[in-house]
């Protein structure tokens, strides 16, 4: 008998393998999967090599289609300049708070404001590129979170949500001719609130409190907006349990699972993985000394939706995703750790366009490359560097303040006539150019003294040109370390639960070109004109022969038998000998008898890689079990 499955599902987590009519994937880690089926598409291309110094709660905003994404931290707000790898700072908050809230963005008047509970709200104008913390005046204080609607900037305070006049997110005096305003949680009905989140949607905005949700809804009066308590029951996990959606709507996770709302009553969104959090995951986190577990992301360029679990409890480490691939409704999974998933914006001709980004506990930024395996950096032995990361903090004047660094050395007797001069990243190798010792101490009261800038009492600088050598070196690739477990597959057709089955041969159908592979062609005298001088000798990443290893579609196959669709009958387990390669189809030779049949494949190895479409199997009777 032979049976035909033209497409694979993906990860159905909470189904007993037993109850499925079709197989699935049972079990896997580093694959998504697409229109065709499970793909080994997790690969990554290294962007900066431990960019970011600390890269807890670590988030990236897109702010204009020609400007690099924003990154922030909990030192400052940064730009990667990835022609250099360098990561440029933008701004330096004047001190660093370890909150459980993340940054929120919103853009009101051609300027832009991020907002975050501990920290004063940000106003970025693209214009003039300059940053201003906005307090006093009107401006509402402990703010939590920020979005916008109808034109106007809404924020989100320990006891009210305020909004703005149209066009300007500094003015929130109450008034009917500007319409700004503001309302208090407990006049709604929800007393005794935590604050956790603001998010717009088509006709208003949503406040979300750990006692429910309140709908201020858009109307056309005196009064900017009606509230209404939307629900008691979907409150967020956490701040970082809210996903917006392509379509504005929004994701909430909660105790009871997925839930999805545009402003109408939540309603429940994916049963079974959210079923599936709901008992096997959330009664095991510890939601109150790692509150920013789990957390919620939306890649908007793969229509990718994201839930990031740490199951060590590791604080801001996560250790596996869950992807859903939204068009197909199919889920995958990445099992590696990170601190953060984003979409990155990156510019020079490298990186182009819009892409998937990962940071990494030391805080190397990646981004998803389907056709690369894992790229990895050379160990920094005998002065060899590779994307080495050099730190400088851009000029602020705030009022009569000047801030500013470079590659200095400080020395000082009096530590606290340091506190304003910034973030600092000093190197041990390099050359000095000037004699520190030359340099006297001055002192002044002030740091400003007419056109020239001092330092205060004790404090020497020591400035001097610093001499790095870079030495490009080939990249190097480390495994995708992808694996999917296939099945059950089985004998259902009339027979008896009992029956045993047994597979003689397996045909696998796998895409003939690698994951992503894009080719080249080296004799094209379009591409390369004979007017090029090129030395093939020189050591480049650009001239790399080996930049893009994974050739075709390469891995190791193997069937189990078993009596539940779970553990392995007598430990059997077969790696599959290939008889055939007709360029698409791979035809194997096995002997496999159970009552449910597992099929793994293993990209493990350096190179490895697959994209299964189709199975094949030829199936026979084998007898009852006794």
């Amino acid at each position: 008998m032979q049976k035909f499955y033209p497409r694979i599902k993906g990860l159905i987590p909470l189904i007993d393998r037993k109850q499925a009519a079709e197989p699935y994937v049972v079990a896997g880690k580093n694959f998504v999967v697409t229109a065709q089926g499970p793909v080994s598409a997790l690969g990554r291309e290294i962007v900066s090599y431990k960019g970011i110094e600390n890269p807890v709660n670590v988030q990236f905003f897109e702010i204009s289609e020609t400007v690099e994404s924003l990154i922030f931290t909990d030192e400052g707000v940064f730009r990667l300049d990835t022609e250099t790898t360098k990561l440029v700072p933008l701004y330096t908050f004047s001190y660093r708070l370890d909150s459980q809230y993340p940054f929120t963005k919103a853009a009101v008047g051609n300027k832009f404001y991020f907002a975050r509970e501990g920290y004063p709200m940000l106003q970025y104008s693209p214009d003039t590129n300059t940053w201003v913390e906005l307090s006093g005046g009107s401006i509402p204080t402990n703010i939590y979170a920020c979005t916008e609607s109808e034109g106007r900037l809404i924020v989100l305070s320990d006891l009210f949500t305020s909004w703005s006049a149209i066009g300007d997110g500094t003015d929130f005096v109450p008034s009917q001719f500007t319409g700004a305003g503001a309302q208090a949680h407990t006049k709604v009905g929800l007393s005794n609130s935590v604050p956790i989140s603001v998010k717009k949607v088509p006709d208003g905005f949503l406040t979300f409190l750990s006692s429910g949700i309140i709908r201020s809804q858009a109307i056309q009066s005196t009064v900017t907006y009606r509230h209404t308590i939307l629900s008691r029951d979907h409150a967020p996990l956490n701040p970082f349990c809210l996903s917006v959606m392509v379509d504005q709507s929004i994701i909430i996770l909660t105790t009871a699972g997925l839930f999805r709302t545009a402003g109408q009553t939540p309603e429940l969104w994916q049963p079974i993985m959210g079923q599936y959090l709901a008992e096997n995951v959330i009664p095991f986190l510890d939601l109150k000394t790692n509150q920013n577990n789990p957390q919620l992301f939306f890649d908007f360029d793969n229509s990718w939706f994201v839930i990031g679990v740490s199951q060590n409890q590791t604080p801001y480490v996560f250790t596996k995703a869950f992807i859903l691939n939204i068009p197909i409704d199919e889920w995958g999974s990445l099992d590696t750790n990170f601190v953060t998933l984003a979409n990155v914006k990156i510019l020079p001709l490298k990186f182009i366009g819009f892409s998937y980004g990962v940071v990494d506990v030391q805080g190397s930024i990646y981004i998803i490359n389907s056709a690369k395996g894992v790229e990895s950096i050379p160990l920094l032995e005998n002065g060899l560097y590779y994307n080495r990361v050099v730190e400088e903090v851009a000029g602020v004047i705030n009022g009569s303040v000047l801030r500013f660094s470079g590659n200095f050395n400080f020395r000082t007797v009096d530590t606290s006539s340091m506190n304003f001069t910034g973030v600092y990243n000093s190197w041990g190798d390099g050359v000095s150019y000037a004699d520190p010792e030359s340099h006297v101490a001055v002192e002044k009261d002030s740091i400003l003294t007419g056109t020239e800038v001092e330092f205060r009492t004790n404090t020497i600088m020591s400035a001097g040109i610093i001499d790095i050598n870079t030495i490009p070196v080939a990249k190097q690739y480390d495994s995708l370390n992808s694996q999917i477990t296939v099945g059950p597959i089985r004998i259902t057709d009339e027979q008896s639960n009992d029956m045993y089955s047994y597979i003689n041969s397996l045909i696998v159908g796998m895409k003939a070109e690698a994951v992503g592979e894009i080719s080249t062609d080296w004799n094209s005298n379009i591409e390369f004109p004979a007017t090029i001088e090129e030395d093939w000798l020189a050591l480049s990443g650009e001239e790399d022969w080996g930049d893009n290893p994974v050739g075709s579609a390469q891995f190791t196959i193997s069937i189990t038998p078993t009596k539940d669709a779970y553990t392995a009958i007598d430990n059997s387990n077969e790696t599959l000998e290939l008889v055939k390669y007709d360029g698409v189809n791979l035809i194997y030779s096995c002997y496999s008898n159970g009552i449910y049949h597992l099929i793994t494949i293993d990209a493990t190895s350096e190179d490895d890689n697959f994209y299964l479409k189709t199975i094949d199997a030829n199936i026979e009777l084998g007898g009852h079990l006794l």
